[in-house]
């Protein structure tokens, strides 16, 4: 028997924002961090976060490539509700988070009906925070 999710996927500007949203997500809504390993994920993350680090490694073996992967800096559960809090590194970054996405997407509507570890994400929402600059993403 399958265990279905829901999912809320948040592209915060930078660390800052992580912290904050982390501690009011913790504090006030209950949620408790997890410490999954990639195959505990349900899919699609299960296999998108592992083809990340697989793809990234393969490509660049230095030491400052853990930086370059996109992967979630904090992950929270509550009953049947999963946090993913992602850096998404600034609004000049709209590049990594656009392909993420673009991955995410591709994988999520076949997780859901063929979930690889009996989970899946059954539904996602998707929230950016960003500062107020003057200068909009269309700027750039």
């Amino acid at each position: 028997m399958s265990k279905y999710f829901q999912a809320l996927l948040v592209f915060c500007e930078g660390s800052h924002d992580i912290a904050l949203l982390n501690l009011v997500f913790k504090k006030i809504f209950k949620f408790e961090k997890v410490a999954w390993k990639f195959s505990e994920y349900p899919a699609p993350f299960d296999n998108l976060f592992a083809e990340n680090v697989r793809s990234h490694a393969q490509e660049d073996l230095s030491l400052d490539m853990a930086h370059k992967f996109f992967l979630p800096d904090n992950v929270l559960d509550k009953d049947d509700n999963i946090i993913l809090l992602f850096n998404a590194g600034g609004k000049t970054q709209a590049t990594k988070v656009k392909e993420f996405l673009s991955n995410y997407l591709v994988l999520q509507e076949s997780a859901a009906t063929f979930p690889t570890n009996n989970t899946a994400i059954k539904q996602a929402r998707y929230l950016f925070l960003y500062d107020a600059d003057d200068d909009g993403i269309e700027k750039m």
